[in-house]
């Protein structure tokens, strides 16, 4: 939600629809007056609210000349979580230290934003934008926002391995290079809960759309469902991506390698049809 007018747009509709019980909100998005609106009109209507924590794209939140890590000239995010990785692991510690501190200062401002953006009806959860939050030198610092503004929950992606209903779903090319996403979250997340928990944030006990991310079908959700309740989970948090921009509003991702024409992509008109589907079936 907020990325877009169109992308917000498409999102409360589903939720109006019942499809969904919650969304992630992008600080500095281009649709935050489409939100406001929504949230408005539809006062007392349940959500879980997450802050979309964000170091790929829009500009900056804080002022860039506090974040210059963070921004290209022009005061746009750009990182990738491999991007921010590789920061990390060829810098020494002092910069090391300026970074996090910078991606802080940030974050801070962007659940500022958002918390004052929902007024009353408050915000329950964190989750990070491309999952950038679940690098180790980062998830600490989500944790520790989501103490200081009294956030019950931070998504921890840990989704556990699994195949589709339907056969094809897993023949794409782009389930190869999902399956690399899924073991580096997967390798994060076990930190990741040893961190939430010594912080005393909870989370749902499993994430489903990884995997499959950008091709989310039925069969896919409920196979990761059933697996993730096999393994004990009582909660599983199943992300689709159904927001779709219009073409005028590609402008926003225009040249930013972090994200691409995946904003853009039909298979999140797809996406859509399936979360109908799977609600329907249900």
């Amino acid at each position: 939600m907020g990325a877009t007018p169109t992308i917000s747009r498409r999102i409360a509709q589903a939720w109006r629809e019942g499809l969904l019980d919650g969304f992630s909100i992008l600080a500095n998005g281009d649709g935050l007056d489409e939100v406001a609106e929504v949230l408005r009109e539809e006062g007392d209507r349940a959500a879980r609210v997450a802050v979309h924590l964000n170091l790929s794209e829009g500009r900056s939140v804080a002022q860039p000349a506090e974040v210059p890590l963070l921004v290209d000239e022009a005061g746009f995010l750009h990182h990738t979580f491999g991007s921010l990785l590789v920061a990390w692991l060829f810098s020494s510690r002092a910069s090391r230290a300026d970074l996090v501190a910078q991606v802080e200062r940030e974050w801070r401002a962007q659940v500022d934003e958002v918390v004052a953006l929902l007024g009353a009806r408050g915000v329950q959860a964190i989750d990070g934008h491309v999952h950038v939050h679940m690098l180790p030198f980062l998830f600490p610092v989500a944790a520790r926002l989501a103490r200081e503004f009294g956030l019950l929950e931070v998504r921890i992606t840990d989704e556990p391995f699994h195949l589709s209903e339907r056969p094809r779903d897993s023949l794409s090319p782009l389930f190869v290079v999902n399956i690399v996403k899924h073991a580096a979250l997967r390798a994060c997340a076990q930190r990741a809960r040893g961190v939430a928990r010594e912080a005393g944030i909870a989370g749902p006990d499993r994430f489903v759309g990884v995997l499959y991310t950008g091709r989310m079908t039925r069969e896919a959700a409920r196979a990761g469902i059933r697996v993730a309740e096999r393994r004990g989970a009582s909660s599983v948090e199943v992300l689709f991506h159904i927001g779709r921009a219009a073409p005028e509003e590609a402008a926003r991702w225009s040249g930013n390698p972090a994200v691409g024409a995946f904003p853009l992509d039909a298979g999140r008109d797809r996406e859509f049809e399936e979360l109908n589907r799977l609600v329907e079936g249900d």
